[in-house]
């Protein structure tokens, strides 16, 4: 008797409680006309080791350097009977700074502000072109509404609006970041799960794909402002896994590239509401590039570090 009262409580006050073995299913509860907030930051960054003598004057130490900040309001349109939702979203605000090879970056949008018009510093470079072309892809995507679906893993889907984003569509993967989608099973503290993902390396127009294991635990379970919440710890690795073959040449690109490195994230995933409410990972990818010479002779060697930091954070 005792035990169906506290249960009729705990759903009274929508709290949600913890198994008796510590573990849990990490879902996310969509309910039909819910608003959320969905904020973003995406910042990357790419410094060349050395620049190959027929390419100086043409490509800087650090061509890309972008930081990138935006929300938007989303709706949860509908909520099929498996628990998946498909959302309606509109951009409320988008902000991104700094260059793409020789183009400048400087953007500022707020739906509030309707006759404000992004600005564009600095002229493209007609043969750097499909380099700098980010801030007009940013300029339709924020004036087109977004249909997104998610599944109660928390896994993302573009199903209308944004467009072909390249390494900027990779923030609409999940609902939890870098992570990607929660676990299948129940999991408690110590308990751990595998994900595998792919970004498309900045500059180049997504035709080349970064591949990244996620290695992602539960590092602690502790009580937020009196909400349960699982503190969930990533860990990233970059490149091909051992014993894999190496990747055919990305089509269109005339040059073998590889790519390794590491990174590192944390989500807080709310028992009590149902959702990831923050995350937030770093990357750091060391690419090297053979290119065939322009100008003919050896082939060019190119080595540079590129940094991806990422965060999401859901709210109502």
């Amino acid at each position: 008797m005792k035990r169906t009262t506290l249960a009729a409580l705990a759903l009274t006050f929508g709290l949600t409680a913890i198994a008796q073995d510590g573990k849990s299913e990490l879902r996310y509860g969509f309910k039909k006309g819910d608003k959320l907030v969905f904020g973003i930051t995406h910042n990357l960054s790419v410094k060349l080791d050395k620049v190959p003598e027929i390419l100086q004057g043409v490509v800087t130490e650090d061509p890309i350097a972008v930081k990138f900040e935006g929300v938007v309001d989303v709706e949860i349109a509908e909520v099929k009977e498996d628990g998946n939702a498909l959302m309606n979203g509109i951009w409320r605000t988008a902000k991104a700074k700094g260059h793409i090879m020789v183009n400048d970056i400087d953007f500022d949008y707020d739906v509030a502000k309707k006759d404000d018009k992004p600005k564009k510093a600095g002229a493209e470079d007609p043969a750097l072109a499909g380099f700098g072309d980010l801030q007009d892809q940013l300029a339709k995507m924020v004036r087109t509404p977004i249909k997104l679906s998610a599944d109660r893993l928390g896994k993302l889907a573009i199903v209308e609006g944004a467009g072909k984003m390249g390494e900027i569509e990779s923030v609409f993967r999940s609902l939890n970041g870098l992570m990607g989608p929660l676990p299948k099973d129940k999991v408690g503290k110590g308990d751990s799960w595998k994900d595998d993902l792919k970004l498309g390396m900045p500059g180049v127009g997504g035709n080349v794909e970064i591949k990244i294991r996620a290695d992602n635990s539960v590092d602690a379970v502790e009580k937020i402002e009196g909400k349960d919440f699982y503190v969930i710890k990533s860990k990233f690795a970059v490149g091909k896994a051992p014993g894999e073959k190496d990747d055919a040449a990305p089509a269109g690109i005339d040059a073998k590239i590889k790519t390794e490195g590491e990174g590192e994230g944390k989500t807080l995933f709310s028992l009590t509401e149902g959702r990831a409410t923050k995350s937030s990972s770093n990357l750091k990818v060391r690419v090297s590039a053979t290119i065939p010479n322009p100008g003919g002779g050896e082939d060019m060697e190119l080595k540079a570090q590129l940094k991806i930091d990422s965060g999401h954070t859901l709210g109502k």
